[in-house]
């Protein structure tokens, strides 16, 4: 789960630790500036670059950001692999809240589990 400028970054980060997903990258907007303004361009490169291999690794990968940024997911990481939800339109300027219920929702219904409570292991979701 990548996502990104977000308001309730603890909040999201719960639910997905709580629904098994094995890889969470959020960041509301101070963090996402911090993250390219504390780094030269070849750490940002360099970093990025590790992100979306780490991310390749993954059967699916769910992407929190703006439509231009959502488009790119879908470009990299291929569509199939890749289920969004869009926080607006870009530029987007301040951070955006995921409703944490719709983001629970989509988790379990992507690991098969649509609402069941059980916990599964291995699912390939991040």
């Amino acid at each position: 789960l990548v996502g990104f400028p977000l308001a309730n970054t603890d909040e999201v980060r719960r639910v997905a630790e709580a629904e098994g997903v094995d890889y969470v990258l959020v960041m509301n907007d101070e963090e996402r500036w911090r993250f390219v303004r504390d780094r030269n361009g070849l750490e940002v490169f360099n970093d990025v670059m590790q992100i979306i291999y780490r991310l390749q690794e993954f059967d699916t990968v769910i992407f929190l950001g703006s439509d231009f940024r959502l488009d790119l997911a879908y470009r990299i990481l291929g569509s199939q692999h890749v289920v969004g939800i869009e926080l607006g339109e870009s530029p987007i300027k301040g951070d955006r809240t995921v409703d944490l219920a719709e983001l629970r929702r989509l988790i379990r219904t992507l690991k098969g589990r649509k609402g069941s409570e059980s916990e599964g292991e291995g699912s390939g979701i991040e």
